[in-house]
This record gives C-alpha cells, structure tokens and sequence, in this order.
C-alpha cells in the first residue's frame, strides 16, 4: 500500500511493499518484476516513482536489470530483514487491557522482526469491521481477531481470509472456519467439578457466570456441566447467569449502584441453596463487589474457586483469606501462539490446519 500525503516518499513506500512481497513470497527470487507501466496502474504511481523505487531496490541489491529478462528479484537478497506489519483486534477498551498482554502482542512479532499494530473495536461489531478494513488498507499483511460479544462477522472474516490471513484469538465467531487460539475453557470447566465436587468433595456448587454470549463461558459451564454428570453429582450443581462484566464496567467509573444488588442476589442464593463452593470466572466478582459490599461476611465458609491473569495481580488482604482456588489464564501465550500462526500463514502462504487449545494451570496456593 502506498499512501499520498505520508511522510514517507513514495519512491520509499513502493521499494518497501516490493520487499515485503519478496519476503512473503508473492515475489520469487528470479521471478522479474511486473512492467513498469503495471507497478504504476497498481499502486496509483507515475512511473517516475517507480523507477525511482527500482534504482533504490537496485542499489540495495535487492534487484537487477537484465537485458531482455526485465528487472530480476536477486539470490540471497536483504528482504528477510524486511518488517511485515500486522494487526489484532480485540473487544476491551484499552484500559481493561492487560499491560502484560500488550507487552507480549509486541515481544510475538518482534521475535520475527515484525511490528503489530493494535486496535480495540469497543466491543462493536460494525467498527470491528471498519478497524479490519483500515488495517488492511494501510499495508497490514494478516490480523488477529478477538470477536466481539455476539459477533456476527464470521462471514466476513471469512471473505477477507481469502485475500489476507486471519486468526481467531480467545474467542470463536460463529459461521467462521478460520485458525484459532483459545484457552481450553471446557477442560478447564471440568477440572472445576472434578476438583470442587470430586476431590474436595463439596456438597452443592453455585456457578456466577457473565450473561455475556461469548463461546469461552460457554465452554466453561459446558465442561462443569459435563464433568457433573460424570460423578453423578448434576443436582448438586447449578449454574445462574448475571450482568458481571456490566456491573464491574460500572465499577471502574466509580459507579457502584448495581454492586450491592448483585451481591444481595448471590448473598441469597448461597444460604437458600446451602452452597458451600462458588465458582466466577471473574475474580474481580470476588474482590470489588462481594468483599467491597461486605457481602462475603454475611455467608459464611464458602469455598471460593476463580480464573486469575498470567500476571501476578495485588490483591486485597480480605481475598487472599478467602484463600480461593485459581485457575491461571496465561493470554500471553495464547497471544503468541497466535502471533505464530498468522505469521507462519503470511511467510507461507498456506492456512495452519492447527486449532490451539492452551491449558489452564490451577494455581499452587502456597506460592
């Protein structure tokens, strides 16, 4: 891509898109390049910028003109050196972000000497569409996307895949048979029965999830669901859906008018139940609304169970004497097993077969 008004002469722009097509293979050393004439069509150049753009891949030896073969890609040129810019989309505002994971997106392609850019598409599904557009017509070579809740863009990914490499991250998009990297939320919701009703031998299990339709809380409860019927313990289970990620939204703008409801609705349902095992995949369910609001006083010995991020997260004295069971979330390798797969279709030019499930670890509580 070749952008007017950029800072960048195009002579530069155009020498640098031939590199990356050399180094991602569209470009084949001892292929000749396209006419002059077609270079100039394609890239909406006059064919002075291109020549320009050919003497600079000439000096570079990157190139060479041969009499009556036309301008030659070379043996052994520098192109592996050459950046491929990428880019991930995902549903958070930046804030609710991890800094460790964004760290890591960088560490994935820097590895291969590729820069990535990251957008957020605020959980829309229009500009998610918009954000992948843009992306792809400012030189973005292939896209990882983190779907929205009920995203319905499966089609256009899919459309777009044929053109530009796209892998699914976290989440799956319905109608949507693309790459992906997901944490193994169903195994995981197994291990939470198997551990809360099987080894620790609890008598009834209440589990919190988001009411949010996204495929992870599927899979979990899936696999609670499963791994209960398996020890035949089914009635001892039950599985409520609330606004979690709504009401801790509201939290971070200092908002708490939903928090002590919420609280009241689980404070309830614990001692009519006679629960002594709760499960939330969101810790912060635990730490900012039933701890904040009292609400964990109120209901006596419960064993507490939840997801924890790859980073070591400070949390308050009052939930660490909870002494909660946790299942560690490690998005940074899941971000780079993706980073991997999109950069492997570029460089190759083939689709991975692969479908990535990457292991939740229950945390050792004396650490």
């Amino acid at each position: 891509m070749v952008v007017q008004g950029n800072k960048v002469p195009l002579f530069t722009q155009l020498a640098l898109t031939i590199q990356q097509r050399v180094r991602t293979g569209i470009y084949q050393p001892g292929d000749a390049l396209p006419p002059v004439r077609l270079l100039s069509k394609e890239f909406n150049v006059s064919q002075g910028i291109v020549q320009q753009a050919i003497r600079k891949l000439e000096a570079e030896g990157i190139v060479k003109a041969h009499h009556g073969k036309g301008v030659l890609i070379q043996e052994g040129s520098e192109c592996e050196r050459v950046a491929i810019l990428f880019g991930l989309i995902h549903p958070y505002h930046q804030m609710g972000f991890h800094r460790d994971v964004l760290e890591y997106v960088d560490e994935a392609f820097a590895e291969r000497s590729n820069f990535v850019i990251v957008r957020s598409s605020k959980d829309d599904p229009t500009l998610e569409r918009q954000v992948a557009e843009h992306l792809i017509a400012n030189g973005v070579k292939g896209l990882i996307v983190w779907p929205t809740v009920n995203d319905p863009n499966g089609e256009f990914f899919t459309r777009l895949s044929r053109n530009i490499p796209v892998v699914l991250v976290d989440r799956l998009l319905p109608g949507a048979d693309l790459p992906s990297v997901i944490m193994d939320y169903f195994t995981c919701g197994q291990d939470v029965s198997e551990v809360l009703l099987g080894k620790m031998k609890k008598k009834r299990l209440l589990v919190v999830m988001d009411n949010l339709q996204i495929s992870s809380y599927q899979h979990i409860a899936q696999g609670i669901e499963a791994a209960a019927r398996e020890l035949k313990r089914e009635k001892d289970l039950t599985i409520i859906q609330l606004p979690i990620s709504r009401i801790i939204q509201k939290l971070g703008k200092r908002d708490y008018s939903e928090a002590a409801g919420i609280s009241e609705v689980i404070s309830r349902i614990i001692h009519e139940g006679q629960y002594d095992a709760v499960f939330c995949p969101q810790d912060d369910l635990f730490e900012y609304v039933m701890i904040q609001t009292g609400a964990m006083r109120t209901i006596g010995p419960v064993q507490v169970a939840t997801f924890c991020g790859s980073d070591l997260n400070v949390k308050s004295l009052d939930y660490i004497k909870l002494k909660p069971l946790e299942w560690r979330v490690n998005q940074s390798q899941m971000i780079s097993c993706a980073g991997d797969l999109v950069q492997r279709w570029v460089l190759s030019r083939q689709m991975p077969k692969e479908d990535i499930r990457v292991k939740l670890m229950l945390v050792d509580s004396s650490r």
